[in-house]
């Protein structure tokens, strides 16, 4: 007796025959997944080395900042000011020559204009 094998009998055989394929398959795929994990893990391992060399710089600067902040901040405020204070002076000492020169521009207009004055609304005349 011949058995023939029927095409579902023959899709069996290559199924089969795939099983060891899809194996080694996954094995590769599983074996490159273990090399990312463990490349991962070194990567946690060095950060979490990193931070723990960090952590004392970090506290220090947060201690330190207010107090940072608090003397830049009188800083500014001394050297605004300051520039304030200069700005006054200059519009004083402005104000001041401004003054003189309008003073002796008007003086001086007095004297010229005077004269005319008298001579243009003297009754004598």
């Amino acid at each position: 007796m011949v058995i023939e094998e029927t095409p579902l009998d023959q899709q069996e055989t290559i199924e089969e025959c795939n099983v060891p394929l899809e194996i080694a398959a996954i094995k590769t795929l599983l074996g490159q997944q273990q090399d990312s994990i463990e490349e991962n893990g070194e990567l946690i391992t060095t950060a979490g080395a990193k931070i723990f060399e960090l952590e004392p710089v970090i506290n220090k600067i947060e201690e330190e900042f207010p107090i940072v902040k608090n003397k830049l901040r009188a800083y500014c405020k001394q050297t605004l000011d300051s520039f304030s204070d200069e700005l006054d002076d200059m519009a004083r000492a402005d104000r001041d020559k401004w003054d003189c020169v309008h003073e002796s521009v008007s003086i001086s207009l007095r004297t010229l204009v005077k004269p005319w004055t008298l001579t243009i609304f003297s009754p004598c005349s």
